[in-house]
This record gives structure tokens, C-alpha cells and sequence, in this order.
């Protein structure tokens, strides 16, 4: 009897243990699950900050090579920089919607600025190479008129932050 009560009184210590025990490890397997949770909602968040974080500084980037030529009384020999430039993004941003840089002209003498008007709402609603090719034709047009001597006026617009057209038009004729 004295061997059955102590058996007995064994195995409820070691249930009492094994509950103990299991109840650690539940508690350890909860908290660390909690913890990977946390860790992944933290992680997600920087994640995120650091995506717009680049976002800002590609953005920025971007529109520094435009913002340089930006104003009055702007040589023609930077004009026709500026519109190598804008031919060169126009390039490297085919067909991603929103990227393309259209150009105005006003008041240029022997220019049709229609053309380019016309080939730049083209590319801007459709970046394909082949629109692009077209606005850069036109554009390569613009360069030849343009007279180093003359100053020009620069304006720019932008659609969310990003220059998406420039206008340019001779100061004196």
C-alpha cells in the first residue's frame, strides 16, 4: 500500500510539473510569438518610411537636373541643355506613366510649336518608344532654332511633386 500511495503521490507530482512546465512553455511560445508580431509591425513601418524616404530622394534628384535652368533670363546655350536633358529622361523613364516631360515653346521665331505640342500630348497619355521618338524629333527641331544669344524664360509645372512640363519662350525676339 505504502508502494501505491507513493506511486500515486509521484505521478501527481509529476502531473503538477508537467502542467508547470507546460504552462512555461505556452507562456515562452506566446510571448515569442507576440514578440516576431511586433518586431514584423516595426519592421514594416521602417520599411515603409525608408521606401518614401528613397521615393524623396529619387524625386529630389530628379528634379534637380530641371530646376537649374529654371527662370528668367536663361542663355540659349542652357536651353538647349536643358532640352537635352529633358530628351535624355524622357529616354530612361519609356513607358513609365507619369515620368515624361513634355515641353512648350512660345514666341520663337521659325518655330511651329504645334508639332511639338501635338507629339508631346502623344507621349505624355502613351510613353511608348515610338511616341517618344516622335516628341524627341520635335524637340531636336526646338534645339536648331534656338539662339545662343537670346534669353529665355524657363517655367515649370509639376503633377505630384515631379516636373512634368516645361515651358519656354524667348525674352527678346
Amino acid at each position: 500500500m505504502k508502494d501505491n500511495n507513493e506511486k500515486e503521490r509521484h505521478t501527481k507530482e509529476n502531473l503538477k510539473v508537467a502542467k508547470i512546465i507546460f504552462i512555461i512553455g505556452f507562456t515562452v511560445i506566446i510571448i515569442a510569438i507576440i514578440s516576431v508580431f511586433v518586431w514584423g509591425l516595426y519592421n514594416k513601418k521602417n520599411s515603409r518610411l525608408s521606401s518614401y524616404e528613397e521615393y524623396n530622394v529619387e524625386l529630389e534628384e530628379y528634379n534637380n537636373i530641371f530646376s537649374k535652368y529654371s527662370g528668367q533670363y536663361v542663355e540659349g546655350t542652357k536651353i538647349k541643355q536643358l532640352i537635352n536633358d529633358v530628351i535624355s529622361s524622357n529616354n530612361k523613364y519609356t513607358n513609365e506613366k507619369g515620368k515624361f516631360i513634355s515641353i512648350g515653346a512660345s514666341n520663337i521665331r521659325n518655330f511651329d510649336s504645334s508639332n511639338l505640342s501635338h507629339a508631346c500630348t502623344a507621349a505624355r497619355l502613351n510613353n511608348t518608344k515610338e511616341n517618344i521618338d516622335l516628341a524627341n524629333q520635335s524637340m531636336d527641331e526646338l534645339i536648331k532654332i534656338i539662339d545662343d544669344a537670346k534669353m529665355y524664360s524657363v517655367f515649370f509645372e509639376k503633377t505630384n511633386n515631379r516636373v512634368t512640363n516645361i515651358d519656354i519662350s524667348v525674352i527678346q525676339n
